[in-house]
């Protein structure tokens, strides 16, 4: 298209204007809905008597809801302030001869006219301040500024619409529902994307477009769920982003072989067997083959708005993750309350969510003041207890709280669950009996107790709370973190509580529910320990629907995907296998 064919199409869009003059109300809504639609604005037409019609026919139409000839021409007059003659630009625009049902082809041509010109000037502008030093950071603010411009004049969904325009998709949804769970019983089909654990799925039904909050106080397992959230779309090929602002990337990627292959990352920044390096080194690999994630550190919402959208548009990103909300900056820079500025960021991200159509999963840390009360009288936090601003719940879909169970942490001080510390190979082969324990010594002996105690006492009894779902129900989840291998695994929700001692007086705490284990994701070599001490009594949960037979079926369709994992029912005493 040549630079007169840009030059007729904006004088065939005003053309199409002109002839609503005096016209039908409805044809005319229906022309400045288009216009909306393509986002015109009065820059885009270069002519200033032709800006002056643009800005006059939108004044008169918000003010009137009509464009007939005696209010337009006045509200003309005021724009040009007697430079142009109404009558004069009416008349040039007339004789162009626009048709009304090509209007969204002379739109079209000339918001192509407009992002040339804009791409244009900043090629230009780029060229003249190209330098080899730092090409890499100059190349990425070209990026970002292009980026802006196809944000800014993308067509847009902002136009109004009516019930009808949603009713095609939304029936489809759930007619593609009602096919997989009541035709093909597939119970476990989810209208959004999965966690790595049922249970959880059950009160999301999928993780849909939108904010969703993941709260919890610092150093308490925020980022290891992200991490273990982000390994599960690994390992399931749903590819996303991790925006790491408060962890370096290098020190998240560790986690990932850990999470995967069960190696203590403790132990290996320590020094450890050149089997458990293999092992680090092989989870790495795993994770790398699937390449399914991708890392960054940036922390200002413009640059993370631009990754966001090259990762969903050119990268196929499924989903979000950012850690944490509060170390997010916004647009607007210079001094300013913690608050307005959380806030910023807050609807920067939502945005974002909104305009990719993607879920955003963003850690935000929980206030001191909940911390303070936690452990002072034990009650659990509401969404209030989110540090900085309220603003971060109120535009969540969801809002989740991650917190330990104080008095099942004070519990397990006094009596560790020493059947959950699966992690030391030798220490759960001597303790059940992979090799004989008439050989032990008494240094063997003494060893082992103290190393089992002391790998019981680091796990943490943890509460999966959901507060807010506007996509969902609420709910709690109990899990079990285990640190050294930045694991969570959760706990049987159908547990009873049990009354124990602590610190001299009887409680009746949720014991069985964080000492037994109902994971259906992570699949480990020592799992068949677990199930002969009781605290692996099944995998996974009943699903809504789902009939007792389906179940058993299901569940064993998912323990025959892992071969390589050794069951109690497949062991005799001494270790041998059936």
């Amino acid at each position: 298209m040549t630079d007169q064919d840009y030059a007729d199409a904006e004088k065939m869009v005003l053309g199409v204007l002109a002839q609503e003059v005096g016209g039908d109300k409805e044809m005319t809504a229906s022309v400045f809905a288009a216009m909306e639609q393509y986002g015109v604005r009065a820059e885009w037409f270069r002519a200033k008597a032709q800006r002056h019609f643009y800005v006059a026919a939108l004044k008169t139409w918000r003010a009137t809801g009509d464009l007939d000839a005696l209010h337009f021409n006045k509200a003309f007059n005021a724009e040009a302030e007697g430079e142009y003659a109404f009558a004069d630009t009416f008349e040039a625009l007339m004789e162009a001869t626009a048709t009304r049902a090509h209007l969204e082809y002379y739109l079209g041509a000339l918001k192509q006219k407009v992002i040339y010109g804009i791409v244009h000037k900043l090629l230009t502008e780029a060229m003249k301040e190209l330098k080899p030093d730092d090409i890499g950071v100059q190349i990425e603010d070209f990026m970002r500024k292009l980026h802006d411009v196809q944000e800014d004049l993308a067509e847009t969904d902002g136009g109004l619409k009516q019930l009808g325009d949603y009713m095609a998709e939304s029936v489809a949804k759930k007619m593609t529902l009602h096919e997989e769970r009541f035709v093909k019983h597939n119970w476990a089909y989810l209208d959004g994307l999965p966690w790595p654990w049922k249970e959880v799925d059950q009160i999301f039904s999928g993780l849909k477009t939108g904010l969703h909050i993941l709260a919890a106080l610092a150093s308490q397992g925020k980022s290891t769920m992200a991490a273990n959230l982000s390994v599960f779309w690994n390992e399931r090929g749903i590819k996303h982003g991790f925006f790491s602002i408060d962890m370096a990337a290098d020190q998240l990627a560790d986690r990932y072989p850990c999470i995967m292959n069960r190696v203590s990352l403790a132990k290996l920044n320590f020094g450890t067997t050149k089997d458990e390096v293999r092992r680090f080194q092989d989870g790495y690999e795993k994770n790398i083959r699937l390449n399914n994630v991708w890392l960054s550190e940036v922390d200002d919402v413009k640059t993370m708005e631009y990754q966001c959208y090259r990762g969903v548009k050119s990268l196929g990103w499924k989903a979000i993750i950012i850690d944490y909300i509060q170390l997010v900056s916004p647009e607007e820079k210079g001094n300013m309350p913690e608050y307005t500025r959380v806030q910023r960021a807050v609807q920067a991200v939502k945005k974002i969510a909104k305009r990719l159509k993607v879920p955003v999963v963003c850690l935000a840390q929980l206030s001191r003041q909940f911390e303070k009360d936690l452990r002072e009288k034990g009650f659990a936090p509401g969404l209030d207890a989110i540090g900085d601003s309220a603003e971060i719940a109120r535009a969540a879909a969801s809002v989740t709280c991650l917190y330990q169970d104080e008095e099942m942490r004070k519990y397990w001080a006094q009596e560790p669950p020493t059947q959950l510390a699966f992690g030391d190979r030798n220490v759960m082969a001597i303790r059940y009996g992979v090799v004989d324990v008439a050989t032990e010594g008494p240094e063997q002996r003494e060893a082992r107790q103290k190393g089992q105690v002391s790998l019981a006492k680091q796990l943490r009894p943890v509460w999966f709370d959901v507060k807010k779902n506007q996509q969902g129900r609420c709910g709690k989840v109990p899990f079990v973190m285990f640190p050294n291998y930045f694991l969570f695994r959760p706990g049987n929700s159908d547990g009873g509580k049990v009354q124990v001692t602590v610190d001299g007086k009887a409680k009746m705490l949720p014991v069985q529910m964080f000492e037994q284990l109902r994971d259906d994701w992570t699949y480990t070599e020592q799992d068949w320990w677990l199930e002969m001490t009781n605290a692996l009594p099944q995998r996974g949960v009943k699903l809504m629907g789902e009939t007792y037979e389906q179940m058993a079926a299901r569940l064993e369709e998912e323990r025959k995907a892992h071969p390589e994992v050794k069951h109690f029912a497949d062991m005799v005493p001494g270790g041998k296998e059936l």
